[in-house]
């Protein structure tokens, strides 16, 4: 890669240059998971949501930029200091991880909730179940403890999926039965909970597309 072609931010933690890559939505479609994960190129995009200092171990959206608001001590809790030297961890997942760490710390539970449920995807991709599981659990107990609202059908989606994904298939089912059908007012919304019930129970913990209601109910 020619230096032309090179993105570089300066970690606000220890100030150095670190080399990045260019950051790029994805589309939503769907050719999506049922927790809303896309499929296709969108999953190598996602890849550089988060930027990660190897220096430091400082993970952000960007690097530029305090998420600790000051409190640089964090970044040498045990608990954070233990994922950033675990080279059994793949850095995709990790710098997720990491993010939903700093973000826990801030109360910024529902931030938190989605970089643990980006870093389980990336786990899982590695074929890292415990991690898999872990980060998971970290994303549905930051959901959960955060200002969450039933209103949300696509959060109620995403934390069902979360817990079917983990094994948890009777707290998936209870939590579309708290839902109930008569709060979800578009048809395809109805067949991706009653889709999901059926993967429950059958108990498969797969990830499974979007695009399958289809050709389910076909």
């Amino acid at each position: 890669m020619s230096l032309m072609n090179m993105n570089f931010q300066r970690c606000i933690v220890c100030g150095k240059d670190v080399e990045t890559s260019p950051q790029v939505s994805a589309s939503q479609s769907k050719y999506t998971d049922l927790d809303f994960r896309p499929r296709g190129n969108g999953r190598f995009i996602e890849k550089n949501y988060v930027q990660f200092c190897p220096n430091c171990g400082y993970a952000a959206y960007k690097l530029d930029r305090d998420l600790l608001y000051g409190n640089r001590a964090f970044l040498q809790s045990a608990e954070y200091k233990q994922i950033v030297q675990d080279e059994n961890l793949i850095i995709d997942a990790k710098k997720f991880y990491l993010l939903g760490l700093i973000q826990e710390n801030n109360n910024d539970k529902q931030k938190a909730a989605t970089a643990f449920l980006r870093a389980g995807w990336f786990f899982q991709d590695n074929g890292n179940q415990e991690w898999m599981i872990k980060s998971k659990e970290k994303a549905i107990e930051n959901m959960i403890s955060s200002d969450f609202t039933w209103s949300n059908t696509q959060l109620v989606a995403i934390l069902v999926d979360m817990l079917r994904t983990i094994g948890k298939f009777d707290e998936a089912i209870k939590v579309i039965e708290k839902y109930g059908f008569d709060n979800i007012k578009e048809e395809d919304e109805i067949k991706l909970f009653k889709y999901q019930i059926k993967l429950c129970e059958i108990k498969d913990s797969a990830s499974h597309a979007i695009y399958e209601i289809d050709q389910e109910t076909n």
